[in-house]
């Protein structure tokens, strides 16, 4: 057990990195318990709210990360130290994107990517990339996400976060999922699966991704196999968001393979904790699925009903990707009629 108030700090870090937020929190309350005010310096501060602030996102607590990201920022102000602050603005913009703010999101992250370059903070310069990357392609800025995704991997060396890097491989290969580019996008959810991150939910996001590509190839079975990997990752992770997605791509798997009820049970239950963390869009796509199995049962009215929701959600939210995919299924149902 680390001793020092910064080994404890790099060891909360480390949890949060390897998917262990519980084990991190110990550390962030033992930091504030056991030393003393006067030996929290400023550095040391600023680490113990970013760590915060990752653990409060985590746990889709957003009000107090924002908080303790703040407070961060206040104290890179002070000190004048640009890293720190690019630090602070990428998990700002983060909690933006979970939010469905895409727009502020990217304001602040592209003030974090200025002093990311200024602070010559290469690691950092690639996490914003990523996160930038997550914004543009809500606004169905394909291509634009696609060469953030691609400037990340660049700056990601031999000695930069394994996590990261698979993140990136992986939303990398989102974007060719999104344009139905399916082996391509296979071929980059297997690479991030590859590399050796100690976060088990790298792996479990991948093969989840994957799934949906197989998904599209009418390769149920194998579908459902990755899928079924990565939710028990997920829920022991305590990766709430991923695990509702994997709730959700089951869902839609059980009841393309004609298995309705249990498939509409994931998607409520997807549904439900995507609720319950706040994130708007995110549930939007979930009413979005539930509307599809309803179409697919014959149910055009309830069909119809879901759609709606989820328009007006996206609508709201300005995500116009998944905008896009909910006024074609609204013209699809029009023609049937």
């Amino acid at each position: 057990m680390p001793t020092s108030p910064g080994a404890l700090l790099s060891k909360a870090t480390e949890h949060m990195d390897r998917g262990e937020p519980d084990k991190a929190e110990v550390l962030i309350e033992r930091f504030m318990k056991q030393f003393p005010k006067e030996e929290r310096t400023t550095q040391l501060m600023m680490n113990y709210h970013i760590v915060a602030a990752r653990l409060h996102t985590r746990k889709t607590e957003h009000l107090d990360a924002v908080r303790h990201c703040m407070e961060s920022l206040r104290l890179a102000e002070q000190t004048g130290d640009a890293g720190a602050k690019a630090g602070t603005l990428r998990w700002l913009g983060h909690i933006d994107w979970r939010r469905g703010d895409y727009h502020m999101g990217l304001e602040h992250l592209e003030q974090g990517l200025k002093k990311a370059r200024e602070a010559a903070a290469k690691d950092v310069e690639g996490s914003i990339l990523i996160e930038m990357g997550n914004c543009l392609i809500n606004l169905k800025h394909v291509e634009a996400a696609r060469v953030k995704y691609k400037e990340a991997i660049a700056l990601f060396g031999p000695s930069s976060s394994c996590r990261e890097l698979s993140r990136a491989l992986n939303n990398l290969g989102d974007t060719y999922l999104q344009c139905n580019e399916l082996v391509t996008a296979i071929e980059y959810f297997d690479k991030s699966k590859a590399v050796p991150t100690k976060d088990p939910n790298m792996k479990a996001w991948a093969m989840m991704n994957k799934a949906e590509c197989l998904f599209k190839m009418d390769r149920l079975e194998d579908a459902k196999r990755e899928v079924g990997e990565s939710l028990p990752i997920m829920k022991r992770t305590g990766d709430m968001f991923g695990f509702s997605m994997a709730n959700a791509m089951m869902g839609i798997i059980l009841s393309r393979i004609g298995r309705s009820e249990e498939g509409e049970q994931h998607l409520i239950t997807s549904r439900k904790i995507a609720h319950d963390i706040g994130m708007p869009v995110h549930e939007a796509t979930v009413v979005r699925d539930l509307g599809m199995l309803y179409l697919q049962k014959g149910d055009k009215g309830a069909a119809r009903k879901f759609f709606e929701e989820a328009r007006a959600v996206f609508k709201e939210h300005d995500s116009k990707i998944n905008l896009a995919r909910v006024e074609t299924d609204l013209e699809t149902l029009d023609k049937g009629h």
